[in-house]
Formats: structure tokens, sequence, C-alpha cells
């Protein structure tokens, strides 16, 4: 970490964001049996280590590790859903909301963060704070800065659905390099951009499977227009979208 930081607030974002850019959700985690996980002992006390596979509490439990090396005041929590984040406090006595495991596609794509001090701490706050440590900078701001500009030009085109949401798969790698992403950040990063951008999200549907334990899980977003649904695959070494197949489908009258 620079020496030339000094505030309890630049230290907690240097943090986060460097152990952010280096760790990746762990999908296999998803794929375990129920029980499974409770007597699964390889999150527990997980340390640092490279690739930084881990789920939301070790990786909350790293970030802690790291804030407490600091004198930093904090403290993991657990909402209703046992999904883990962390509390830190500033010099002023201000508590901020941490949620790194929400934030790492953020991160990894140098977007604008979610989840960190969301409610305590103003967006030209961290903009600024941003600049001083480096992760973004006058000339290239984050990387979501343009997105509006994108949807609105998406929007008031005269493409049809279909073109519109190819469009939008592709749009994405304008803005960044996709393969700084794991898995589990791209596809989630794919699905914010997508429905960021659409004015007919309902009808787009994004979702992975493994056909086996031991499968490599897959990638797909469908959209649906006109009685048509159309499949995108995700390609993991391109990290785009790429057309898979068509389909007809029977849509619900209500």
């Amino acid at each position: 970490m620079p020496n030339t930081l000094n505030s309890v607030l630049q230290k907690a974002r240097y943090m986060y964001l460097e152990l952010g850019k280096r760790s990746f959700y762990d999908r296999n985690f998803l794929y375990m049996m129920f029980g499974e996980e409770e007597q699964n002992d390889i999150y527990k006390h997980q340390m640092y280590k490279t690739p930084n596979m881990v789920i939301c509490s070790t990786l909350i439990a790293q970030y802690q590790s790291l804030l407490k090396r600091l004198c930093i005041d904090c403290e993991v929590k657990e909402d209703s859903a046992r999904h883990s984040f962390l509390l830190f406090k500033d010099e002023e006595g201000n508590i901020h909301k941490t949620d790194l495991t929400r934030d790492l596609k953020n991160i990894q794509f140098y977007c604008k963060t979610s989840h960190f001090g969301n409610s305590t701490l103003s967006a030209d706050k961290l903009r600024a704070t941003d600049i001083e440590l480096g992760y973004i900078n006058q000339k290239m701001g984050y990387a979501d800065d343009c997105w509006p500009l994108f949807r609105e030009r998406i929007l008031s085109s005269k493409l049809d659905d279909n073109q519109r949401i190819e469009l939008i798969l592709k749009g994405l790698s304008l803005f960044g390099d996709l393969s700084k992403l794991g898995k589990s950040e791209l596809f989630n990063l794919y699905q914010k951009f997508t429905k960021y951008c659409s004015d007919n999200s309902r009808n787009i549907h994004f979702y992975s499977q493994k056909n086996s334990h031991n499968a490599q899980e897959e990638f797909f977003v469908e959209f649906k227009s006109n009685g048509i649904c159309t499949v995108f695959k995700l390609n993991l070494q391109t990290c785009m979208f790429e057309f898979w197949k068509q389909k007809e489908y029977e849509e619900i009258q209500l």
C-alpha cells in the first residue's frame, strides 16, 4: 500500500479495490448438494492465494484481516440470507457498509462500485478518492461513465428487438478488457449491462447450467420476442456471447 495514504477511507478503499481485482467467486459452491456446504471446510478460514477463489464469507474475512492490520475498526455482519458484508468506522465515527463480493464485477472492469459506502459516501467523494488512488484519472474515468450514451443510441435506433439485444451483447467489450474478469464476474457484468441498456428487460433471461458434476458450467442468455426465443451462449475464450439457437415459444395471454 502506498505510504502516502493517510485517511481511513483511503486505506479501506485501496484494500477494497486491490483485493477485488484479484478475487473471483467460486461458482462450484453454487452446485454443492444441500448440506454439503456445511460439511465442506474448503472455504472456512481460507487464506489468500492465487487465484483467490472465494465465497462471500471468506472474501469478507480476508478484507477484515487487511483492515485490522491497518488498525481500522471493522466488523463482519450477515444479512437474513446469511450473506456476509463488512462495516468499518472512519476517524469521525461514521460507519460505512461494504459488500466486496457484489462489487467484484464492477472493480474488475473499472466501473463505479455499488456497495462501498453507497448510503454514506457521495459519488463525488468516491470519485475523488479513486483518482487519488489511481483507480481512475481525470482523462480516463469509470468504464460505465459512457453507458448512458450507448443506451440512448441503442434505444433511439431503428433496429428491431433482436438486433438491439445482439448489439448490446457485443457492445460491452467497447468499454474495457473483459478477459480480466472471472467467470462469475463476467456473467454478472453482462447481466447488469444488458438490462441497463434494454427497455425490454423482462423478456431477457440469463441462466447457467451444468449437465453433470464434472462438466464445465455453461452460460446463456435468451431473448423472447414475437413468439421466437433467441439464445446466445457465452464463449469463455473470447468472453463474448455468440448466437446459439432459436426456438419458438408460446406467449401466455393474461
